[in-house]
């Protein structure tokens, strides 16, 4: 550091620079060396200049390679390769004709750090103008920038136009282990040279915040390598029930895949008060993402992003949005208090496919888990090995009789106790007729002498002999004894310690006592060996005042209290109040005077302006706070980060928020979406999926349900054809809909463009015309007069001289469903027709309720070698029409354009259906190849029979299909291999025998199959297993 600090002060010393105050230069200079000094160091990970015939990663000099960045191009028209310009040399890429068409990247693996320095020279080649330049850094912005070249630019790459040099130094907040970095531009050609990479170093690593590192220790790593070429046993994440080694890459960068929704990893811990921990996760091919976080199943994060990956659009579905719309998430739980000695780490998915026939999934990379050793604010220390008093075994613990408490305090009790705001303790409540562990009895009240007193058993006066609160043996000379002991003590008043003290004296003992109640409470008036004589010598001659002796005895000192009575306070000091039960005094809250357990007093009583009921105060939604972090939640929010949060999807609706319902999903048309309710069309606010309060504009509330207003001069386009403003029938519009005159045959928009042309009756007879007028009224009508129905047929409504029949709730004949409305898109068409992919259960004089379809559904699972699994499923609940149903047997499952013989099917139920209720029924259909297939086979599955869903609609027969993975399937050679190993285990484990060594045998088994199951072909492999456990076993046995 000291050459290099010689180094710059000779440098700038010796510039010929007109006024430079060289002193000034000094000074600034030594305080850089200073802040250097005592800083983290800057390390350069990566540098090429592109000129140098060396470059340097991670500090050691290489074979200059000319092209190290990686490359994505839309087409083929491109250039991107190694150019001179001028003196300098560059990375040079021309998109040609097409728009970002080439984008280069490179992941770096970097030492513990907390910042990364990213400079390069930006060749702007061609006379650029408003060119867009984008640079990610781990799928973030980091630089958005439009750039043209200046008019001072000049020619000094290839073609003639102009050309100019832009200097880009960014400085980021990183710590991760790796670094992914993409770059490209909008249009036309341009090029970097001189590109550094560095960080600000850490001694080691450490759990930071970016605010600050705590002492920590880490004790995992693992997933860090830019390049995973494998997964053991301790570093894999349990995935489907087993620990899953599959590894998947993003270009360069690999990372631990999931075959399902969820990881989970359970790590045993010495003894620690808190962990950290720092992860990545990765999605692909989710739009819409959910991802949470729980430790020991307590949500701890949770994130919810909708489009967040490179947006980089590409006709090669693998290159969408930089790789099948990748994109990351960054864990980081900094000081998360945990003591237990094993800890559970959850990661939970809810993803929806941007590029559908695929199904989403993610994967983990870069786990790093510490643990703190000792920290004050997380141990206690009692001196006693007592449990339930708060401490125990170096670990808080709840006081006796508390229900919920943090770091030893009590928060709320059991039922049965009473919380003491004043010590955050519990004490039985004596008199609620509840029997706790430190209670004899409980009567329900405070009277003496009734068998049980202060929830102890106790005797009736007139009783010589009780066992548990009942008499055994009466004694009638209590009266005569009470009448002796007034007599006996004869009230007088003595000086005692320079005060008149009112006392009893007595006659047979001819001897002065203290006033009978104080000396019976004993505060240090007299020794307590003479305390204790008397006492005895009293009981003794009067054994009916043993229970009021011993009550004084026992009587509660109250503090702060002026007053004291049996067990209560009778009125308390200045600044304090009576609690409920009189049993204690606590602070005045809301006088402005802190004291006692009170934090604070601002005298109000408003929530959330810091202070609220003398304690600092948390949302509106927490119940419980402590120092102004919540700890208990109202019903419905979920407590993250010591804050109240509502989550939509969690099944739990959260009171006093914005949901209005939550069903524990994000399917939309199920009747709630997002956590409000999905109102019928056009409802502007609703109580539920069915009822509809309040319609949007234009739009009339008619029995629950919304449809336009006819008549307002306003065209709902989609529903209405036209409005007039009135309901006169025949003017070329009615009831919204074009309509002719009467003996119009060809009407278009409302107007005739043809005329019915009528024959002129006969003389005398009168039917023709009376058939004409019959035909005037439209179909329903029993009575036409002078063109207008005056009375339809059952089920139809009688408007404005015509008979409506769709909408008005009632099916009829000619009708296949009836809701009550004439409104597209709810099930019922505007002509009361089923709508594609409903069906509607029309029940007499009830309206049609109509329901979508349930469909069949299945998905890809897994794959295992040559083994693949998809799941088969229904969009909703769904049960068997026919007792006598076998579901399996009309399921048709076949691979399309592939032999049966190259293949086993077999299909295995999760969720069963049966005849007697609806289920969410799930099947798990396990398809292993036999011979080599190189391309991706579709499973097609057909249903040939008729299902029953949730709302007694039929699921009719249908069919679906998936593409499938390519098969991994072992060759010839492989297969003989695997199936000697599984020969030789099974002779291995016929061999093993005696019933004493069960456990051992099933540990052998247990590794043998590891391998098995691993088709490793190595046979030396499996002897050298067999030869070092059996050495092992013999050990053991003798």
């Amino acid at each position: 550091m000291l050459e290099i600090l010689n180094y710059m002060i000779f440098h700038f010393l010796n510039q010929k620079v007109i006024g430079l105050n060289t002193k000034g230069l000094k000074l600034k200079i030594m305080l850089l060396f200073l802040l250097i000094e005592n800083g983290n160091t800057t390390q350069v990970v990566y540098s090429n200049f592109f000129d140098n015939p060396l470059i340097q990663i991670n500090g050691i000099l290489s074979v200059k390679i000319i092209i190290d960045w990686l490359k994505i191009s839309k087409d083929s028209n491109y250039d991107f390769l190694f150019q001179s310009c001028g003196s300098a040399n560059i990375l040079y890429i021309d998109n040609k004709n097409t728009q970002y068409n080439v984008l280069i990247h490179r992941s770096f693996s970097l030492n513990p750090h907390d910042e990364v320095i990213i400079e390069f020279k930006l060749w702007k080649i061609d006379n650029w103008i408003d060119n867009q330049f984008l640079i990610y850094v781990d799928n973030e912005i980091i630089l958005d920038q439009l750039y043209s070249c200046s008019l001072s630019a000049i020619n000094v790459c290839r073609d003639t136009q102009k050309d100019e040099v832009t200097m880009i130094s960014k400085r980021i907040l990183h710590d991760r282990p790796s670094i992914q970095i993409v770059i490209f531009a909008q249009n036309g050609k341009w090029g970097i040279s001189e590109f550094i990479l560095s960080i600000r170093e850490f001694n080691s690593i450490k759990s930071c915040d970016f605010n600050q590192c705590f002492d920590q220790r880490i004790i995992l790593e693992s997933l860090t390598s830019i390049l995973i070429s494998s997964i053991n046993i301790s570093e894999g994440w349990n995935d489907l029930g087993s620990t899953s080694s599959v590894i998947d890459f993003c270009h360069d960068l690999y990372y631990h895949k999931s075959q399902s929704n969820s990881f989970e990893k359970q790590i045993s811990l010495d003894f620690h008060v808190a962990i950290s921990l720092k992860l990545k996760i990765m999605i692909l091919n989710s739009g819409t993402t959910t991802i949470i976080l729980k430790i020991d199943d307590i949500i701890v994060q949770q994130w919810l992003y909708k489009q967040k990956w490179i947006n980089y659009d590409h006709t090669d579905i693998n290159f969408q949005g930089f790789w099948y719309h990748y994109t990351q998430t960054n864990v980081n739980i900094v000081n998360y208090a945990h003591t237990q000695p094993q800890i559970k780490i959850t990661i939970q998915t809810s993803m929806n496919a941007v590029y559908t026939p695929w199904a989403p999934w993610f994967g983990i990379r870069e786990f790093q888990l510490f643990t703190i050793l000792q920290n004050l604010n997380y141990i206690c220390k009692d001196k006693n090995i007592n449990a339930f008093d708060g401490c125990f075994s170096f670990i808080y613990d709840c006081v006796q009789g508390c229900m919920n408490c943090i770091n030893g305090i009590c928060v709320n009790c059991l039922m049965g106790w009473q919380y003491i705001e004043i010590n955050n303790s519990c004490i039985p409540i004596c008199g609620d007729l509840i029997l706790t562990q430190q209670e004899e009895c409980d009567d329900g009240n405070e009277y003496p002498y009734d068998g049980c007193h202060n929830c102890k058993f106790s005797c009736p006066l007139n009783c010589n002999i009780c066992q548990f609160g009942q008499c055994l043996q009466e004694n009638n000379s209590h009266q005569i004894q009470y009448s002796n002991f007034l007599f006996d003590f004869k009230p007088n008043v003595i000086l005692y310690h320079n005060q008149c003290k009112q006392s009893y004296y007595d006659l047979e003992k001819d001897g002065d006592f203290k006033n009978f109640e104080c000396y019976l409470q004993g505060q240090n008036l007299v020794a307590e060996l003479y305390q204790k004589i008397f006492i005895e010598s009293i009981i003794m001659q009067y054994p009916i005042l043993e229970q009021y002796i011993i009550n004084q005895l026992n009587q509660i000192k109250i503090y702060q209290c002026k007053q004291n009575g049996l067990e209560t306070c009778q009125d308390c000091e200045n600044g304090f109040i009576l609690s409920i039960n009189q049993r204690e005094c606590v602070p005045q809250c809301g006088d402005g005077i802190v004291q006692d357990y009170e934090i604070c007093d601002d005298q109000n009583n408003l929530q959330q302006d810091g202070c609220y009921k003398c304690q600092q105060s948390c949302q509106l939604e927490c119940l419980y706070c402590i120092n102004g972090e919540c700890s208990i939640c109202f019903d419905g929010w979920q407590l993250i980060n010591k804050t109240c949060q509502q989550i939509c999807g969690d099944g739990l609706l959260a009171i006093q928020s914005n949901e209005q319902c939550d069903d524990g999903n994000q399917n939309d048309n199920d009747g709630c979406f997002q956590c409000l309710f999905e109102c019928v069309p056009y409802c502007l606010y609703c109580i539920d999926q069915y009822n509809c309060l309040n319609c949007q504009k234009y739009f009339e509330l008619v029995q629950n349900s919304c449809r336009p207003i006819c008549g307002d001069s306003y065209i709902v386009e989609g529903l209405e054809e036209c409005e007039d403003g009135n309901q006169i029938a025949n003017d070329g519009c009615h009831n919204c809909q074009f309509q002719c005159e009467i003996d119009c045959i060809t009407c278009i928009n409302g107007k005739c463009k043809e005329y019915q042309k009528l024959e002129e009756p006969q003389k005398n007879d009168t039917e023709p015309i009376i058939q004409q007028i019959d035909q005037i009224c439209n179909e329903g009508c029993l009575q036409c007069l002078e063109e207008k129905c005056q009375l339809c047929e059952q089920f139809s409504t009688l408007e404005n001289g015509q008979c409506i029949k769709c909408g008005n709730g009632y099916k009829s004949k000619d009708e296949l469903c009836d809701d009550g409305n004439t409104l597209n898109n709810d099930g019922c068409s505007n002509n009361c027709n089923i709508e594609q992919g409903w069906d509607c259960n029309n029940k007499n004089n009830q309206f049609s309720q109509c329901y979508k379809i349930a469909l069949l559904s299945i998905n890809f699972l897994n794959q295992s070698s040559n083994t693949q699994y998809v799941t088969l499923t229904y969009t909703k609940k769904v049960k068997l029409n026919e007792s006598n149903q076998i579901f399996l047997e009309a399921l048709s499952i076949f691979i399309q354009d592939i032999n049966s013989n190259y293949f086993n099917l077999t299909i295995e139920p999760v969720t069963e259906i049966i005849f007697e209720s609806v289920r969410d029924i799930n099947y798990i259909i396990e398809i292993t190849f036999l011979e080599k297939i190189e391309y991706q086979p579709k499973l097609i599955v057909s249903m040939n029979t008729v299902l029953l869903d949730e709302n007694e609609i039929i699921v009719p027969t249908s069919s679906t299909d998936i593409e499938l993975r390519i098969p991994q399937v072992m060759d010839s050679f492989q297969l003989q291999n695997t199936q000697r190993l599984q020969a030789v285990g099974q002779r291995l484990m016929m061999g093993l025998t005696g019933f004493g060594h069960n456990f051992w045998k099933f540990l052998i088994f247990y590794n043998i199959n590891l391998i098995l199951n691993s088709q490793i072909s190595n046979t030396l492999q499996i002897c050298r297993f067999i030869f070092k456990h059996q050495i092992l076993y013999n050990q053991i046995i003798s």
